[in-house]
């Protein structure tokens, strides 16, 4: 009983202290374009502002929703949205979602035209050893940590300082390293591209 008094007394010091109550916004809306009508969130007050993050937005909408091979994995288009909008809390706003734009489309352009059953799978030494990949269009590399398993589509030289891809694929020379978000990573050497 004395604790819900408090509790009531508390409430009511707010109150006449003329504090509002908070009501919490709620998350974006899953994958829409923003909305430059009303825009409500930072990430999409900054791409309507900025007309190329603005013209990235709307390459990004024409290319959803994503299309994938059968056994071809990707972020799933509503975790990268709100991914995405946490650019709002990095040091570069802008900078975080332009390289989160040029990921997304990246990926999702190199996802309609790729089917690992056709794709110039590379000869390579991979830790794993299992592991392979291939040099598809676009700076993107998919990747099968196992021969014959799941396809991951990594974009190479993306900068994670920025953004943090999905899946991003550091390369010199014929060396790689692919890292995913889930901090897994690979490294191969590329013995022969067909």
């Amino acid at each position: 009983m004395h604790r819900r008094k408090t509790i009531l007394v508390l409430a009511g010091l707010s109150a006449a202290m003329g504090a509002a109550p908070t009501i919490a916004t709620p998350p974006p809306p899953i994958g829409r374009p923003g909305d430059c009508a009303a825009p409500i969130y930072a990430s999409d007050r900054l791409v309507c502002a900025d007309p190329g993050l603005l013209a990235a937005d709307r390459a990004l909408a024409a290319l959803l929703p994503p299309r994938t091979a059968p056994g071809v994995a990707i972020e799933d288009q509503g975790a990268w949205f709100r991914r995405s909008r946490l650019c709002a809390m990095r040091p570069d706003h802008a900078g975080c979602l332009r390289a989160a734009y040029r990921e997304r489309i990246a990926v999702l352009t190199a996802a309609r035209g790729f089917d690992p059953a056709t794709a110039p799978w590379a000869a390579n030494r991979c830790a794993p050893a299992r592991a392979e990949l291939a040099e598809l269009p676009g700076g993107v590399v998919a990747v099968r940590r196992d021969r014959g398993g799941p396809v991951t589509l990594a974009l190479a030289g993306a900068d994670p300082a920025l953004w943090t891809p999905f899946a991003w694929a550091a390369t010199s020379g014929v060396r790689y390293t692919i890292r995913w978000l889930d901090g897994a990573a690979l490294k191969c050497r590329v013995v022969h591209r067909r």
